[in-house]
């Protein structure tokens, strides 16, 4: 038996929560359910955590998901659950097609603890260096609405305009500075390749050279 700590939904739709002694995740929504709670987060919450203390020096072992695998994955979310295929079986078939070797073992556990009774947003929560709190926390909205498609489709849209404005800021950045870059090699190039060979040319016949020389 493990410790439970939950955050549910009154049918009135006041904020509650407490703890619960129960042997998994799906006794706690058991649980939930005969007393007319809404679950919103559900998080083990007994001795020392040795779970999520696992979970977190592993997921710490692992390397990033970059932005844009996190982009393609939410656009597939979306076209998957629109196909209304179920969500452990999407996780699945993204996971095996995910190109991250990080992505994919993290989908792998988001989809197990899924199975074990968990929510979409607290199995991804387990993982915050792959989904951020803001992702996470739209996700369990999306879940709560009963409009988990809709939110993935317009999170991937805000993730990829964000992607593409951050990848322009930073190229408005790198070209002032890859010009002066470029001005600073010319001028060495030509104090240290071409000045010495006109410099002969100048005195052997007699002119001056520039003042800027």
């Amino acid at each position: 038996m493990a410790i439970y700590q939950y955050t549910a939904l009154t049918t009135t739709g006041e904020t509650t929560s407490g703890k619960i002694e129960a042997s998994d995740r799906s006794s706690v929504l058991k649980l939930l359910k005969e007393q007319k709670l809404i679950p919103v987060q559900i998080e083990d919450a007994s001795g020392e955590g040795s779970g999520a203390s696992a979970r977190a020096k592993k997921t710490a072992r692992r390397g990033k998901v970059k932005i844009r695998d996190l982009v393609m994955f939410t656009h597939q979310m979306n076209s998957v659950l629109r196909a209304n295929i179920p969500l452990t079986q999407a996780l699945g078939i993204i996971g095996s097609q995910a190109e991250s070797e990080t992505l994919k073992e993290v989908l792998g556990e988001v989809r197990e603890a899924i199975e074990g009774g968990a929510s979409l947003a607290d199995a991804m929560k387990d993982h915050p260096k792959v989904f951020p709190p803001l992702y996470t926390n739209t996700v369990r909205m999306g879940e709560m609405g009963g409009v988990l498609d809709q939110v993935m489709g317009q999170l991937a849209v805000f993730m990829e305009s964000d992607y593409e404005l951050n990848s322009e800021v930073k190229s408005a950045m790198y070209y002032p500075v890859a010009i002066i870059i470029m001005a600073v090699l010319s001028v060495t190039f030509i104090l240290l390749a071409v000045m010495p060979k006109i410099t002969p040319i100048f005195v052997s016949s007699g002119m001056e050279l520039p003042a800027a020389t």
